[in-house]
């Protein structure tokens, strides 16, 4: 068997602590949770938070864009096997199921964190224009509104509504 190169062990380190982070964000609040906590529950030193994360919002902030990377997979293959609307939104519930205990912290707590951390919204990788077919089918005929996304350089926010979101110029 190869060994792991150090790009992969580093990767690897980062995951772990993103999962521990987040495991611990669910059961003791996310503003609760010091770095220190992460680093014990997984045996490392506290100094390897800080090698994979500066500081500690960039952390919340890759724990936040997990959780939209894993919500954007159920998307996706929602999406590929074009099931229609109600699947899509059912992955979208089985995700918010499986994460609810880090989703409900992430929500009630949100006043309390930093700015630049608040900001900072799950998006499942655009996701939301792929299926704007299953909307448009779904949706009431005669409904309105608009659809928007922008990505930032650490985070990204959608807004929708789910009658008519589609790709910019197309309505």
């Amino acid at each position: 068997m190869q060994a792991a190169t150090r790009q992969e062990q580093k990767a690897a380190t980062r995951d772990r602590l993103v999962n521990a982070a987040m495991a611990l964000f669910a059961r003791k609040g996310i503003v609760q949770t010091t770095t220190a906590d992460i680093a014990k529950s997984i045996r490392m030193s506290h100094g390897v938070v800080f090698l994979h994360f500066p500081k500690r919002d960039d952390l919340v902030i890759a724990v936040i864009d997990e959780f939209g990377r894993r919500l954007g997979v159920e998307f996706r293959q929602a999406l590929e096997q074009d099931l229609g609307l109600r699947a899509v939104l059912r992955a979208h519930l089985r995700v918010l199921a499986e994460f609810e205990p880090f989703y409900a912290r992430l929500v009630t707590e949100a006043p309390l964190l930093p700015p630049k951390v608040r900001s900072t919204r799950p998006c499942p990788s655009g996701s939301s224009w792929r299926w704007s077919g299953s909307a448009r089918r779904a949706a009431p005929a005669g409904s309105s509104g608009r659809c928007s996304s922008t990505r930032g350089s650490a985070s990204c926010t959608t807004t929708w509504s789910i009658e008519t979101c589609s790709p910019p110029g197309i309505r």
